[in-house]
């Protein structure tokens, strides 16, 4: 397991009724908040480690969930995590919570970090002052101690270097001792730090925190800590930390309200994160000086829009992006006027990217394009619309691959090769075809059991074919196979002959090519105790919530949403008369009971229809799309049809199955549906059947959860609340459809 799997597995939505809490069908739910009652609270989610955090508008109560229920637990946070696995049957191996552990020393040595600096920000050497006007960092109005602390100190400090080294485990001298040194805080949510910039006059040194393999951890924002100070539905983020910081401390001299103006770090590995969570009820501007492949990227999965303002440099509107002139524009413009003219020359990406192409030169178009081909074939598609032809290119792009052996280089440093992408195929070092198509992973699925899966696609000449696989089974002998299944070529020369004895993973490839995004899958359909989880979409109060078919298993039951459409042709076939009807109905009550059971807290029965096998059994199991599955080890709260009636009832122990046989059983603790009327015929049953289920389940989530005492009553509740969904079934049929049902 890993950090991921305890985020997975301890969600809101899981632990939510354990502290006492009310659970969200999805995140960023205005909600009433646990800490000052207004309904202005929210739970948000890291796309990228899949921790989730919360926060309110009105108190600004924030922080971890985790963290949260070990405070209503009032325990540890380890044990408050020990103590909700074991309520939730999780299992947490030692080494997962020694991890869990080490991340949150982490966050607690970089809080000590930040409040040291804090400390000594008031009271500044000559030196400190002198290399802080130098960047542009002091104000020039003299501000008191507490305006200092709440504007400026809360951006940057001063730091200690010895406290910072053995606070951070630096080795000696990483920081300067004797020149000062400038802390820059970057805040993941607005009370955990993700990492520092530590400013000195010789070097700049970058801290950031642990770091897994397939799932990077997001630094985090600078001035992060004011979101609940920003009075504005725009926030300006920009990766222009330094003209940042510079801006908001000539803004503090005059105003005791931060510009809702943040920075944010681009690494050097351009990955994009894929949602900026913190800042998702505002509407995003992103600021550069020019656009890039990453940060139009950026724009596209943020939705936010591009702005690139700068000094004007002559009449053809072009713009400075670098230089004195730059400088003088940004230390002293009026930091609010600077900000309304970003915000309103800001455009939606496209439209962003049209206009600074009017007037940039060939080599900054071209430079653009080449950035775009190796990055990303959305964003290189959207510029090649844009440059003109004369400019365009056939660059691809590069990623270089770590090679698997059996022991490291005397270095430490693992041998690699490089992969290119060029025209939808991927080639070699000497330019000789690697693979004549591409593998996109787009999301790395963490499943409550450990288990992770890889969802994406294979494109070749253009066409995409979707895969969701077992990361331990993703190897190219998988792709063969899956490639042969879709009828499609797969020519990969030198997988064939280089690859088998360096051990290079096509699906490495595509990791490298595109960061995945981590989600959390699912391994259950049915009741999940705040809603019905279907194949692609959640029921929650009525309503249907869209989710993608690559979090569940292949293999998972159940109806699609598309399940629930009630047209005047379904009317009008659920209205029908006969025997075969009241078997119908009879079936749906006892399914929408057992389903419905764990909700009440009923230990679900399983259902004997008593009829021996025959082509209208067969048409009734095939209308309500009950699936043949496993006796034992069924991990779904929906039913499956079981072939053996005596297997059936000695095997199964979860109660979530639909059996037939021609002898009545002997067996207690089942639904019997009297089915044996010799005269039933199969094309009676109406092909409607499988809506019936869904509408019901639609209906029922919106009701409270009724007090039973037992099965008697459940069915009768059942019976009378399937009277209101279906109040056009008005036949005898619907009425006698009870009759057929009886409790063994």
């Amino acid at each position: 397991m890993s950090l991921l799997d305890i985020h997975a597995n301890l969600s809101y939505s899981a632990i939510a009724p354990i502290i006492g809490l009310e659970p969200f069908a999805s995140h960023t739910l205005s909600a009433k908040c646990p800490y000052c009652g207004a309904f202005s609270w929210a739970v948000y989610q890291d796309s990228k480690n899949l921790e989730e955090w919360h926060y309110c508008f009105q108190c600004k109560a924030t922080g971890s969930i985790i963290a949260m229920a070990a405070e209503r637990l009032e325990l540890s946070e380890q044990a408050a995590i020990e103590f909700l696995a074991a309520k939730l049957n999780t299992k947490i191996d030692f080494k997962t919570l020694q991890q869990f552990h080490v991340t949150a020393n982490r966050k607690t040595s970089n809080l000590k970090i930040w409040q040291n600096s804090q400390q000594r920000f008031l009271r500044p050497t000559t030196e400190e002052i002198r290399f802080l006007k130098k960047l542009g960092y002091f104000s020039a109005t003299q501000l008191a101690p507490d305006r200092m602390l709440e504007g400026p100190g809360k951006l940057f400090g001063l730091a200690n270097a010895e406290f910072v080294e053995k606070q951070a485990k630096f080795e000696k001298y990483t920081i300067s001792r004797k020149n000062p040194t400038i802390v820059i805080p970057y805040f993941r949510t607005p009370t955990v730090i993700g990492g520092f910039d530590f400013l000195m006059p010789s070097k700049n040194v970058h801290y950031t925190g642990l770091r897994n393999k397939y799932v990077k951890t997001d630094l985090g924002f600078v001035g992060l800590q004011f979101l609940g100070n920003m009075h504005t539905e725009t926030v300006v983020a920009s990766s222009l930390v330094h003209n940042v910081l510079q801006m908001q401390v000539r803004h503090f001299s005059s105003s005791i309200k931060p510009l809702p103006l943040i920075g944010y770090k681009i690494n050097n590995k351009k990955e994009v994160s894929r949602e900026w969570y913190a800042l998702s009820d505002k509407s995003v501007v992103i600021w550069e000086r020019e656009p890039t492949a990453q940060i139009i990227k950026q724009a596209m999965v943020v939705g936010a829009n591009l702005s690139f303002v700068g000094p004007e440099k002559d009449r053809n509107k072009g713009r400075e992006v670098k230089g004195s002139r730059w400088r003088k524009w940004v230390r002293h413009v009026p930091p609010l006027d600077l900000w309304s003219r970003i915000v309103n020359n800001s455009r939606p990406y496209k439209e962003a990217v049209s206009v600074w192409a009017r007037s940039a030169t060939p080599d900054q178009k071209l430079r653009l394009l080449k950035d775009a081909e190796m990055y990303d074939e959305e964003v290189a598609k959207l510029v090649r619309a844009i440059v003109q032809p004369s400019v365009k290119t056939q660059v691809g792009r590069r990623v270089r691959v770590p090679i698997e052996v059996a022991k490291a280089r005397p270095d430490g440093n693992y041998k690699s090769t490089l992969i290119t992408e060029r025209e939808g195929k991927w080639y070699d070092v000497k330019g000789q075809l690697v693979i004549n198509g591409v593998i996109r992973v787009d999301q790395v699925v963490v499943r409550p059991s450990g288990k992770k899966d890889y969802a994406g696609k294979l494109i070749v000449e253009g066409e995409e074919y979707k895969f969701v696989v077992d990361c331990k089974k993703a190897n190219m002998q998988w792709l063969r196979e899956f490639a042969l299944m879709n009828e499609v070529y797969l020519e990969e020369r030198f997988f064939e002959n280089t690859i088998q004895s360096t051990k290079v993973n096509p699906f490495e490839v595509a990791i490298y090519m595109q960061t995945p995004e981590a989600v959390v899958g699912l391994e259950k359909i049915g009741w999940d105790g705040s809603g019905f989880q279907f194949k692609n979409a959640k029921l929650f109060k009525g309503n249907f919530e869209r989710n993608p078919e690559f979090k569940l298993p292949n293999n998972s039951p159940g109806p699609k949403q598309h399940f629930s459409r009630m047209r005047e042709e379904v009317k009008s076939a659920l209205r029908k008369d006969g025997k075969e009807m009241e078997v119908v109905w009879g079936m749906a009550i006892a399914l929408c009971a057992q389903i419905t059971s764990p909700c009440v807290e009923l230990e679900p029965l399983g259902i004997w229809v008593h009829r021996a096998l025959d082509p209208f059994m067969q048409t009734l199991w095939n209308r309500f799309e009950l699936r043949i599955g496993e006796y034992t080890d069924w991990p779904h709260k929906w039913p499956r049809r079981l072939l053996y009636a005596a297997q059936a009832v000695h095997k199964d122990v979860t109660g979530f199955f639909a059996v037939n046989s021609g002898v009545k059983p002997e067996y207690r603790d089942l639904i019997v549906l009297e089915a044996n009327d010799a005269d039933l015929q199969p094309r009676l049953i109406t092909h409607s059947a499988d809506k019936i289920v869904l509408n019901y389940l639609r209906h029922f989530t919106t009701l409270d959860a009724p007090e039973v005492k037992n099965w008697e009553e459940w069915l009768s509740f059942t019976n009378e609340k399937m009277r209101e969904v279906f109040p056009f079934a008005a036949s005898s049929s619907f009425s006698k459809a009870i009759e057929r049902l009886s409790l063994v």
